[in-house]
């Protein structure tokens, strides 16, 4: 193996072991932790506790369960950006890694212009596109000046988005259909994921694995478009496994965010730990941490709001019963 590879390798896997995973969580719950506030002094040392404190320091309070997640995520993010600098794997490592931590921006990028189809403005706060970007967008006066945009910012997500957006470049923004857009757009989002991991070694689960959280990502928007809607969530669901069917129907819309993320977990982290060193870790490494944002920042923020008791016994432990539940133990 490229003694680069390698080294990203190692660094991955022992950080790894710094990340809150469900068997972080599971012995502190199970102990006699009674506040919120106990349960996070007892991960103030983490990695991503300390990233969290070092960048927004005690104007934390101040933040709402989405900013706090998206600086825990860019906190992540720079962690394996800095990794990937200090070991320099090989450029098609970097390019896999780069698609994958562009998921949130593009996400972001497509709801931007659903609101911006709908009312001719963006009010909602998007951390990942950007203040500039977002500006930029509010003063296109077609799609064809989007794609003109989208073009010359050249990122991953705004290339991929161009592209779609371009046959219908004579057409206003009025007329554009986002979940159209947004079909296309996932579409080859994936594929180039799939092209680059195929490039990737050494590997034992990570095709697998992609595969996966393919078809979770498309459960995800198919529930929440149904939530939004107001539709049963039956007529929504493909053919599961009936364990993880029933876990989904159980959900309100407040807790699909973890179960899809718990479900990532169970169906790639879990199954991954255990192979010979490789790029599983990589994605292990990702989902692991994507898991960890989202528990921080709920758990900071039912601190803030001061729902300590009933995020400790109900919230949580309905998070750890999804797990075992999904794991069959």
């Amino acid at each position: 193996m490229y003694s680069g590879n390698l080294s990203f390798l190692v660094k991955v896997k022992i950080s790894f072991q710094r990340i809150v995973t469900p068997n972080v969580l599971r012995p502190l719950i199970e102990s006699d932790v009674t506040s919120v506030d106990a349960l996070l002094e007892s991960l103030s040392s983490y990695p991503a506790m300390e990233c969290l404190r070092m960048r927004v320091g005690t104007d934390i309070q101040k933040l709402s369960l989405k900013e706090i997640f998206a600086t825990l995520t860019k906190c992540w993010q720079d962690d394996l950006i800095n990794i990937a600098e200090l070991t320099k794997p090989k450029e098609n490592v970097i390019r896999f890694i780069t698609l994958l931590m562009k998921r949130y921006e593009l996400l972001e990028l497509l709801e931007a212009l659903r609101e911006l189809s709908l009312n001719q403005r963006i009010i909602t706060y998007f951390p990942f596109i950007g203040e500039g970007l977002r500006k930029k967008l509010v003063d296109a006066e077609s799609i064809q000046h989007l794609v003109s945009i989208l073009k010359k910012h050249r990122s991953v997500p705004t290339v991929i988005v161009a592209e779609a957006l371009t046959p219908s470049s004579k057409s206003s923004i009025r007329e554009l259909n986002v979940d159209s857009l947004r079909d296309t757009v996932i579409e080859e989002y994936w594929r180039r994921i799939m092209s680059a991991a195929k490039s990737i070694r050494p590997k034992v689960k990570l095709e697998k694995c992609l595969k996966n959280l393919k078809l979770i990502n498309a459960l995800e928007l198919r529930v929440k478009k149904a939530f939004l809607e107001g539709k049963e969530l039956s007529a929504s669901l493909p053919k599961l496994p009936p364990r993880i069917s029933e876990i989904i129907k159980g959900c309100d819309p407040s807790g699909i965010d973890f179960t899809i993320a718990t479900l990532k977990y169970v169906m790639c982290v879990d199954e991954m730990l255990f192979s010979p060193l490789s790029h599983d870790i990589t994605i292990a490494y990702i989902i692991a941490r994507e898991y960890e944002a989202l528990l921080l920042s709920s758990l900071i923020r039912s601190q803030t709001l001061g729902l300590d008791k009933y995020f400790l016994n109900e919230v949580l432990n309905r998070w750890l019963n999804a797990y075992d539940k999904i794991t069959c133990k």
